[in-house]
């Protein structure tokens, strides 16, 4: 069904604001013999933002990266790990422990309990996040 509305949505912000009476044929169709997968979705997406990058208010392209796939809740608790400690700067390049040892623990306490959201939201969503089937 969701194909089906976005080939009609489609087909509509391609040929309705013409206004001429023509015909238009679309065939939508899928199958399990050739899946596109979330991957691909993303992959072709990163491709056209970054051939064809939409402007911030100032002018400017606005930089994209290409998304991370992660297969295991393992993966993804070591990746929310690294970017929530990078973020708050518990990093090993910063001096924090040797600068101020309360507010390092202070942090290092946010940061685990940050994690510890993260994860538990995450586990809701398990069972589709890494979902094999086809």
């Amino acid at each position: 069904m969701d194909m089906v509305v976005n080939a009609t949505l489609t087909a509509l912000a391609k040929h309705g604001i013409d206004g001429k009476p023509e015909l238009h044929v679309y065939h939508v169709a899928t199958s399990v013999a050739n899946p596109h997968s979330f991957k691909d979705a993303f992959n072709y997406a990163y491709d056209y933002f970054s051939s064809s990058p939409l402007l911030d208010s100032k002018g400017k392209k606005i930089a994209i990266r290409p998304m991370k796939f992660l297969v295991s809740m393992d993966s993804f608790t070591d990746f929310i790990k690294n970017e929530v400690a990078q973020r708050s700067g518990l990093t090993p390049d910063d001096n924090v422990y040797m600068s101020d040892p309360k507010r390092y623990l202070r942090m290092q306490l946010a940061c685990f309990k940050t994690v510890h959201r993260f994860m538990r939201i995450a586990n809701l969503y398990k069972a589709y996040m890494f979902y094999k089937g086809r």
